[in-house]
């Protein structure tokens, strides 16, 4: 694992992000570990808030659209 203090951090985050690309980094400030920083898992993806609405409400959800009605 990587160490850097968090001076580097912030003086220096390009750096940062190139180890990081090769694993965990640990933050330390005054030779303590404040926090560890690992590299993103997979791509983030939104939330279904519609299934979501649908799976709490049941049949009571309705989808609404904002637009209905107004002219262009």
């Amino acid at each position: 694992m990587n160490t850097v203090t968090s001076k580097q951090v912030r003086a220096d985050l390009p750096a940062v992000e190139k180890l990081l690309k090769s694993g965990p980094v640990s933050v330390t400030k005054r030779g303590r570990e404040i926090f560890t920083i690992h590299p993103p898992v997979g791509k983030w993806t939104a939330p279904d808030f519609t299934a979501r609405a649908k799976r709490a409400t049941g049949n009571k959800y309705r989808n609404v659209s904002l637009l209905e009605g107004v002219e262009r």
